[in-house]
């Protein structure tokens, strides 16, 4: 078996017919064409085209009174406290016993580590106010917007859009806690160098850590709207 780039073949004609032992002889041979056939399972397979895969970030490996910076990152994804003040990781709200961050009185805002198709965000609601969860493009625009229903517990808000960077997640209580986000990435467009979902090109993810515009930053409550 050749597996080198290049190889060379040699090609032989003999005289030989019925009866004959096969011996060499004078015989004129031409080849008019030649064509090598590859065989399976020789020939490496394409790989398959990678699936994009949800990654989701939660805080329960940190103990209840943890006082994280207004600023924090954990597993790619960035938390900003709205309100400057520092982070609350909490143990209140369902599910009983396990860690949250606090939304506090203005909410936060979550930078994804990738332009995402879908989000999941599983909050913890603890008033009769619903929360909502607002996302927003690479580019800063609104890329989609949806609240809680139910009432109290542990609510699951889902959102799917072509390009999704930011989230912005709060309540009117300032009693509600982000239980896990969970986030998964466009397709890749390796023809362009951008990022796609559904077939259409978007643009360019914007740099890690810079904010969207200041007026996405502040999207009217679901209650005031």
């Amino acid at each position: 078996m050749a597996t080198d780039i290049a190889i060379t073949i040699f090609l032989e004609g003999s005289r030989a017919s019925a009866g004959d032992t096969g011996e060499r002889g004078g015989a004129a041979v031409r080849f008019d064409d030649v064509a090598l056939v590859a065989i399976q399972p020789f020939c490496p397979e394409t790989p398959p085209e990678e699936v994009p895969t949800e990654r989701c970030v939660d805080v329960r490996d940190l103990r209840p009174g943890t006082e994280l910076p207004p600023v924090y990152e954990k597993e790619g994804f960035k938390f900003t406290s709205l309100d400057r003040q520092p982070l609350r990781v909490v143990g209140f709200g369902a599910p009983p016993g396990e860690s949250k961050l606090a939304l506090g009185e203005r909410g936060i805002l979550v930078e994804l580590p990738f332009v995402a198709a879908r989000v999941r965000v599983e909050v913890s609601v603890n008033t009769r106010s619903p929360v909502y969860l607002f996302a927003m493009s690479s580019s800063g625009e609104p890329a989609g917007h949806t609240t809680t229903t139910g009432g109290e517990g542990l609510r699951v808000l889902e959102l799917a859009a072509d390009d999704v960077r930011y989230l912005q997640i709060g309540g009117k209580g300032g009693e509600d806690a982000l239980y896990r986000i969970c986030a998964t990435p466009a397709l890749p467009d390796p023809s362009r160098g951008l990022v796609r979902a559904g077939g259409r090109p978007l643009l360019e993810a914007g740099p890690r850590g810079a904010l969207p515009p200041a007026r996405a930053l502040s999207p009217p409550h679901p209650d005031e709207a």
